[in-house]
Protein backbone atom coordinates (compact mmCIF):
# COMPACT_ATOMS: atom_id res chain seq x y z
CA UNK A 1 0.00 0.00 0.00
CA UNK A 2 2.66 2.47 1.23
CA UNK A 3 4.19 1.95 -2.53
CA UNK A 4 0.73 2.67 -4.71
CA UNK A 5 0.66 5.82 -2.70
CA UNK A 6 4.24 6.98 -3.60
CA UNK A 7 3.87 5.63 -7.24
CA UNK A 8 3.24 8.54 -9.35
CA UNK A 9 0.85 6.57 -11.46
CA UNK A 10 -1.93 6.46 -9.17
CA UNK A 11 -1.53 10.10 -7.83
CA UNK A 12 -4.34 11.66 -10.01
CA UNK A 13 -6.32 8.62 -9.29
CA UNK A 14 -6.61 8.99 -5.04
CA UNK A 15 -6.38 13.08 -5.71
CA UNK A 16 -9.75 12.38 -7.55
CA UNK A 17 -10.95 9.92 -5.03
CA UNK A 18 -10.58 12.77 -2.58
CA UNK A 19 -11.84 15.37 -4.47
CA UNK A 20 -14.76 13.37 -4.97
CA UNK A 21 -15.72 12.29 -1.53
CA UNK A 22 -14.97 15.81 -0.51
CA UNK A 23 -17.53 17.17 -3.38
CA UNK A 24 -19.93 14.37 -2.63
CA UNK A 25 -19.94 15.29 1.63
CA UNK A 26 -20.83 18.80 1.07
CA UNK A 27 -22.67 18.67 -1.88
CA UNK A 28 -24.83 16.31 0.42
CA UNK A 29 -24.84 17.86 3.68
CA UNK A 30 -25.98 21.06 1.51
CA UNK A 31 -29.41 19.07 0.45
CA UNK A 32 -29.47 18.25 3.89
CA UNK A 33 -29.24 21.62 5.44
CA UNK A 34 -31.58 22.95 2.37
CA UNK A 35 -34.11 20.58 3.15
CA UNK A 36 -33.80 21.36 7.18
CA UNK A 37 -34.43 24.96 6.66
CA UNK A 38 -37.34 24.62 3.87
CA UNK A 39 -38.89 21.36 4.42
CA UNK A 40 -38.29 19.63 0.95
CA UNK A 41 -35.95 20.77 -1.65
CA UNK A 42 -37.06 23.24 -4.30
CA UNK A 43 -35.57 23.89 -7.66
CA UNK A 44 -33.54 27.17 -6.40
CA UNK A 45 -32.07 24.86 -3.57
CA UNK A 46 -30.96 22.79 -6.44
CA UNK A 47 -29.28 25.85 -8.41
CA UNK A 48 -27.85 26.48 -4.85
CA UNK A 49 -26.70 23.02 -4.50
CA UNK A 50 -25.16 22.95 -8.13
CA UNK A 51 -23.45 26.39 -8.58
CA UNK A 52 -21.67 24.95 -4.79
CA UNK A 53 -20.51 21.77 -6.62
CA UNK A 54 -19.16 23.76 -9.47
CA UNK A 55 -17.20 26.31 -7.09
CA UNK A 56 -15.90 23.49 -5.27
CA UNK A 57 -14.71 21.88 -8.04
CA UNK A 58 -12.85 24.69 -9.48
CA UNK A 59 -11.66 25.05 -5.96
CA UNK A 60 -10.09 21.86 -5.41
CA UNK A 61 -9.26 21.24 -8.94
CA UNK A 62 -6.59 24.60 -8.45
CA UNK A 63 -5.58 23.28 -5.09
CA UNK A 64 -4.72 20.05 -6.11
CA UNK A 65 -3.34 20.94 -8.72
CA UNK A 66 -0.65 23.09 -7.62
CA UNK A 67 0.32 21.64 -4.22
CA UNK A 68 0.06 17.34 -5.28
CA UNK A 69 1.81 17.95 -9.04
CA UNK A 70 4.72 20.28 -8.05
CA UNK A 71 6.88 16.87 -8.13
CA UNK A 72 6.00 15.65 -11.58
CA UNK A 73 6.18 16.25 -14.96
CA UNK A 74 3.53 16.74 -17.43
CA UNK A 75 4.61 13.42 -18.90
CA UNK A 76 3.74 11.41 -15.87
CA UNK A 77 1.07 13.38 -14.91
CA UNK A 78 -0.56 12.68 -18.25
CA UNK A 79 -0.06 8.80 -17.42
CA UNK A 80 -1.32 9.38 -14.31
CA UNK A 81 -4.44 11.00 -15.25
CA UNK A 82 -4.76 8.21 -18.23
CA UNK A 83 -5.47 5.81 -15.20
CA UNK A 84 -8.66 8.51 -14.69
CA UNK A 85 -9.65 8.69 -18.04
CA UNK A 86 -9.61 4.75 -18.18
CA UNK A 87 -11.62 4.14 -15.33
CA UNK A 88 -13.99 6.92 -16.27
CA UNK A 89 -14.59 5.27 -19.82
CA UNK A 90 -15.24 2.01 -18.25
CA UNK A 91 -18.03 2.98 -15.59
CA UNK A 92 -19.83 5.30 -17.84
CA UNK A 93 -20.04 2.52 -19.85
CA UNK A 94 -21.79 0.33 -17.33
CA UNK A 95 -23.99 2.80 -16.54
CA UNK A 96 -25.09 3.36 -19.94
CA UNK A 97 -25.61 -0.52 -19.99
CA UNK A 98 -27.19 -1.09 -16.74
CA UNK A 99 -29.37 2.12 -17.93
CA UNK A 100 -30.15 0.46 -21.13
CA UNK A 101 -31.52 -2.61 -19.02
CA UNK A 102 -33.60 -0.26 -16.93
CA UNK A 103 -31.35 -1.05 -14.19
CA UNK A 104 -29.17 1.97 -11.93
CA UNK A 105 -27.95 -0.03 -8.70
CA UNK A 106 -26.44 1.94 -6.23
CA UNK A 107 -22.70 0.94 -6.49
CA UNK A 108 -22.77 2.87 -9.63
CA UNK A 109 -23.32 6.39 -7.61
CA UNK A 110 -20.32 4.90 -5.25
CA UNK A 111 -18.22 4.19 -8.68
CA UNK A 112 -18.93 7.82 -9.91
CA UNK A 113 -17.31 9.50 -6.92
CA UNK A 114 -13.80 9.58 -8.15
CA UNK A 115 -15.37 11.34 -11.60
CA UNK A 116 -17.15 13.49 -9.72
CA UNK A 117 -14.75 16.27 -10.32
CA UNK A 118 -14.77 15.86 -13.81
CA UNK A 119 -18.49 15.18 -14.18
CA UNK A 120 -19.27 18.63 -13.49
CA UNK A 121 -18.02 19.98 -16.78
CA UNK A 122 -20.39 17.28 -18.43
CA UNK A 123 -23.21 19.29 -15.84
CA UNK A 124 -22.37 22.67 -17.01
CA UNK A 125 -22.30 21.78 -20.73
CA UNK A 126 -25.15 20.26 -20.62
CA UNK A 127 -27.22 23.11 -18.34
CA UNK A 128 -25.73 25.98 -20.52
CA UNK A 129 -24.72 25.08 -24.13
CA UNK A 130 -26.50 23.42 -26.90
CA UNK A 131 -23.65 20.41 -27.22
CA UNK A 132 -25.00 17.02 -27.61
CA UNK A 133 -24.71 14.81 -24.37
CA UNK A 134 -22.05 12.69 -25.93
CA UNK A 135 -19.58 15.27 -26.95
CA UNK A 136 -20.23 17.10 -22.83
CA UNK A 137 -19.44 13.61 -21.93
CA UNK A 138 -16.05 13.15 -24.05
CA UNK A 139 -15.11 16.70 -22.98
CA UNK A 140 -15.81 15.21 -19.26
CA UNK A 141 -13.84 12.41 -19.73
CA UNK A 142 -10.79 13.68 -20.69
CA UNK A 143 -10.55 16.46 -18.65
CA UNK A 144 -8.15 14.87 -15.79
CA UNK A 145 -5.35 15.49 -18.18
CA UNK A 146 -5.92 19.50 -17.25
CA UNK A 147 -3.89 18.58 -14.62
CA UNK A 148 -0.95 18.41 -16.80
CA UNK A 149 -0.83 21.80 -16.69
CA UNK A 150 0.56 22.18 -13.41
CA UNK A 151 3.60 19.77 -14.23
CA UNK A 152 7.07 20.78 -14.73
CA UNK A 153 8.06 21.07 -17.86
CA UNK A 154 10.84 19.03 -18.89
CA UNK A 155 14.24 20.57 -19.20
CA UNK A 156 15.26 20.62 -23.41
Amino acid sequence: MKNMIRSRIWRVLLISVLTGLIISIVENVSIYIITIITGNLILSAENTVFWIGVILTAVLFLITGLFCFRDMDRKDIAKSATVVVLYYIVIAALEQLLLSAGKYPIIISWLLIPVRMYSVIHQVLIRYTGLAAWIGLFISIISPYLYSIFGKQKPA
